[in-house]
């Protein structure tokens, strides 16, 4: 789950990477929401494929609450790892988009457009700056609606500010 920081990151937008999908973190960000989306019908053969988002939006979310996660951004290091945690994140939410409905499809295509900002400021060793926590930030709203829209569906657990 991104923090806000963001929450893009993963907000970070997902740094633009988008990430497990639970509002805040240990990291010390808070990203509250007060109106949540109501869930929407997802048809059984998704569940799989949603299932790839939750366990590579928590590996991102585990990434993040590391101690000093934020604070070694634009090291060799953390970017090289923070980019290895979003590439499978990246591979699953565009995986899932096609398999689900329009509504929820927009929501993570738009978490994999984050991504793909913050994959190539991570790139261009710019981790650490502005544009990739507004990403973040971005990133992480879109991933609190999918994770709204989906809702019990797949079995996932789904608290009032938490991600599938």
């Amino acid at each position: 789950m991104l923090p806000a920081v963001v929450g893009g990151v993963f907000g970070l937008g997902l740094v633009a990477c988008g990430f497990n999908v639970a509002v805040g973190g240990s990291t010390g960000g808070s990203f509250i929401r007060e109106n949540h989306l109501k869930p929407i019908a997802i048809p059984a053969h998704a569940c799989p494929y949603l299932d790839a988002v939750h366990v590579t939006s928590a590996a991102g979310q585990a990434f993040w609450d590391e101690r000093d996660a934020f604070k070694n951004l634009g090291t060799p290091a953390a970017d090289q790892r923070l980019d290895s945690v979003l590439a499978p994140f990246d591979f699953a939410l565009r995986g899932t988009a096609p398999q689900v409905p329009a509504r929820l499809r927009a929501e993570l295509v738009a978490v994999a457009k984050q991504v793909e900002i913050g994959r190539a400021l991570i790139a261009y060793r710019q981790a650490g700056s502005l544009a990739f926590f507004q990403s973040l930030t971005a990133g992480t709203m879109s991933l609190s609606h999918a994770s709204d829209l989906v809702g019990h569906a797949c079995g996932f657990p789904h608290a009032p500010d938490a991600w599938f």
